[in-house]
């Protein structure tokens, strides 16, 4: 398991593609950037947990 820095995430991403998600289709871009900044994002292996 990997943390994730947001700003770093919101620059390869882009809002565009987090809005693609199920989970953040209806919120607005400032939302979405206050999620992904005050929350932790993880990256996983496949296979581990």
């Amino acid at each position: 398991m990997k943390t994730l820095q947001a700003e770093s995430l919101l620059k390869e991403f882009g809002l565009p593609y987090f809005r693609e998600l199920a989970s953040f289709g209806a919120l607005s871009d400032e939302m979405i950037r206050n999620m992904v900044h005050k929350g932790s994002v993880y990256s996983w292996n496949r296979g581990n947990s």
